[in-house]
């Protein structure tokens, strides 16, 4: 397990509506199938068995994770360190169908972002581009879209993507210098063989 970064390399941040006594969150271990260390801001779906894997598809309900798999409170395995906490292993969620206005740090940084746009997370375990910043990264934001629902109506399809999100305010330098994206999350599954 590699040393975690700094803590606001990768982040999740919640603009409004969180935190509260009211608000709904939920915690889920992250998936053994996942063949990368996922990173807080990320947007994961649970399997078969309860466990967090990234990206969004058909029914399968966003949840914005708030900790890595390498954050110190998730999992202290680091080179034989000791550190004062005990992680159990589980990751803190915000589900998609909450009241909140979040900003991540986990989203293709090469698109552009207007309000209103929908957004998406490409699922999948493997590391795809994963420190490229652009392209299909499993379980980070975009607004490219494939087919919507309007599209597959108008060409008699059968598919469109599940939406997990809203842009909000749109892309911004946040106060430690990193690119984010403000949003509202969404469900809107997709078509149920995306």
């Amino acid at each position: 397990m590699a040393v975690p970064g700094q803590m606001f390399d990768h982040m999740l941040n919640p603009d409004k509506g969180w935190p509260s006594p009211t608000a709904l969150d939920f915690t889920a271990k992250i998936s053994a199938n996942v063949l990368y260390a996922l990173t807080a801001g990320q947007v994961c779906h649970l399997n078969s068995v309860g466990e967090l894997e990234p990206g969004v598809k058909a029914w399968q309900m966003p949840l914005f994770i708030f900790q890595g798999a390498e954050s110190l409170d998730v999992n202290n395995s680091s080179a034989g360190g000791w550190y004062p906490i005990s992680p159990t292993g589980k990751v803190m969620c915000l589900v998609g169908k909450g009241p909140y206005e979040l900003w991540t740090t986990e989203f293709n940084t090469s698109l552009t972002y207007a309000p209103n746009d929908p957004l998406r997370a490409p699922v999948g375990n493997a590391a795809i581009d994963i420190a490229g910043g652009g392209g299909a990264e499993s379980g980070r934001l975009t607004n490219s879209i494939t087919y919507t629902i309007a599209d597959t109506i108008a060409s008699s399809g059968n598919k469109w993507q599940a939406i997990c999100g809203i842009v909000s305010k749109g892309k911004f330098t946040n106060a430690y210098g990193k690119s984010s994206l403000a949003f509202w999350p969404v469900h809107l599954p997709g078509h149920p063989t995306e």
